[in-house]
């Protein structure tokens, strides 16, 4: 099985992402490298594998923040998530119009 972070797809759509978010946690604001920052999918490519390389899917946040997101139900994470998908939408419509 393939590393599909080795990919020179992947990474060309995580230094996009990156990027754009100014190379820091989008949600605490952590820029410095012991934040180890990486890039999250707002909707999850397996279920929906188009949006898998749509830089608009991708949000910068620090390791630590990441595993919140990943593994934390509470309703204050789902509150934030949802911000995440809304910020989604926002630039989405912007760019169709």
């Amino acid at each position: 099985m393939s590393n599909e972070r080795a990919t020179s797809k992947y990474k060309i759509w995580k230094n996009k992402v990156l990027k754009r978010d100014g190379y820091k946690c989008q949600n605490c604001g952590a820029w410095h490298k012991n934040a180890k920052l990486q890039v999250h999918h707002i909707f999850k490519w397996y279920l929906y594998p188009k949006f898998r390389y749509d830089v608009r899917n991708g949000i910068v946040l620090c390791a630590e923040c990441h595993k919140q997101f990943d593994d934390n139900e509470s309703i204050i994470w789902q509150i934030k998530y949802r911000k995440l998908k809304e910020k989604y939408n926002k630039l989405k419509n912007e760019k169709s119009n």
